[in-house]
């Protein structure tokens, strides 16, 4: 076959997956705008893109998008996404991504019950009815924070008189969560180097997320896995 039927055969194939894309679009838009107006109770003339913003709901159409790449993303994190060559295969979604060649956070899931630590979560009445014990007066205290937001992240340690405290940025593309991951990481780092030993060492974390993600026995989260590496 020659390339230019080829080419010509691309070219059709393309604009039937355009057509299809955009009448399927519009099918879904009208879906969309049904549900708007049950729940606005909107007249019927009402614009569908005044609704979705009234009812902060995204276009169909595009949330199936960003459903079906965080999908694709997250099964090649797992090693699991099988491209195939063939012409509107839905395995060149990847292709359209420019963060999919960025390692996942996922992993492939694993046990570990041997910790040389432990997590205590205590109620919020056992701070009002007896802080001594939550603070035992023979240990060192080491206390982690973290901060997120759209435009960046980072990480905060103290160490009291350990060490000096340390303030981490990590740049925009960090979750909350794995800024206090870090934070716990590099501040049991820091404790290593400067070798204390032999004292009982408190790190106190605002994270209930963390610190559950921690003392669970299944580990499905690289950045935890590394965490718990001794």
């Amino acid at each position: 076959m020659s390339k230019d039927a080829t080419s010509g055969r691309d070219e059709e194939s393309e604009k039937r997956t355009e057509t299809f894309m955009r009448q399927t679009g519009y099918l879904l838009s009208r879906v969309q705008r049904l549900a708007c107006l049950a729940i606005t109770g909107a007249i019927r003339t009402s614009p569908t893109a005044a609704l979705e913003v009234i009812t902060g709901l995204l276009p169909l159409d595009i949330h199936i998008k960003q459903v079906a790449m965080t999908t694709s993303y997250r099964i090649n994190s797992l090693k699991n996404w099988k491209r195939v060559q063939k012409l509107g295969s839905h395995s060149h979604i990847l292709e359209k991504m420019p963060f999919t060649g960025m390692r996942g956070d996922h992993m492939k899931t694993c046990f570990l019950f041997d910790k040389k630590f432990n997590i205590i979560i205590p109620a919020r009445e056992s701070w009002n009815k007896d802080q001594k014990a939550l603070l035992p007066e023979n240990t060192r205290s080491v206390h982690t924070d973290r901060s997120g937001g759209p435009l960046r992240a980072g990480a905060g340690i103290y160490f009291g008189n350990l060490a000096e405290d340390q303030s981490i940025p990590l740049g925009k593309n960090v979750t909350v969560f794995q800024a206090e991951k870090y934070a716990i990481q590099q501040c049991v780092s820091t404790l290593k180097s400067i070798s204390v030993t032999g004292e009982l060492i408190n790190i106190y974390s605002d994270s209930q997320s963390i610190l559950k993600a921690l003392d669970n026995p299944k580990i499905v989260l690289r950045k935890v896995g590394s965490a718990l590496r001794p």
